[in-house]
């Protein structure tokens, strides 16, 4: 990975040299948010961190489940997890026939994601196929918490009066 990064940071400072590509992006920021976003997913004591405050924080949500962490067998190399059976969420002919409703599993992760960001201030920002899995009757596990962040009560407080803005369709208050 430190090679790959030393590549990059080589390849993007001869890109910025052209005008017409410093004016679109900002390469070196975007090369050290990859760093800093790769450190991360890397710091495996960061993501059993991570890991533990999710698993309290969702508890009150029945349907989501979120493997324990064998700390005795996790080092800083290492994670080591519960096995979970599941099928990627996106893979919905798997899961469909097991009691599964596409529209309640839809229902339950904009309602996990709306605690992360309204009422947790951590939220898991890595949300694809292979980090949802299916189980049974409207249940899913969340897996891989190193791009987790935490956020600002300001931010948090800035979703909200957006949200209560759409909610009672005050646009002008939605621009301010």
């Amino acid at each position: 990975i430190d090679i790959d990064c030393a590549i990059l940071f080589l390849v993007f400072s001869l890109l910025s040299r052209f005008r017409s590509v410093r004016e679109k992006v900002d390469l070196p920021q975007l090369l050290d948010e990859f760093i800093r976003v790769t450190g991360d997913e890397l710091n495996f004591q960061r993501e059993i961190y991570v890991l533990e405050i999710f698993k309290e924080k969702l508890k009150k949500f029945p349907f989501v489940h979120i493997p324990k962490v064998y700390q005795e067998l996790s080092s800083k190399d290492i994670i080591v997890m519960e096995y979970c059976e599941g099928d990627k969420i996106s893979e919905i002919s798997s899961w469909k026939h097991r009691n599964n409703d596409p529209a309640v599993i839809a229902q339950q992760l904009v309602d996990i994601y709306m605690e992360q960001f309204l009422e947790i201030g951590w939220v898991h920002f890595d949300p694809h196929p292979g980090n949802i899995l299916v189980t049974s009757d409207n249940n899913f596990v969340l897996l891989d918490f190193g791009m987790a962040w935490q956020i600002s009560t300001q931010h948090s407080e800035v979703l909200r009066c957006g949200l209560r803005t759409i909610v009672q369709k005050d646009y002008m208050g939605l621009l301010d």
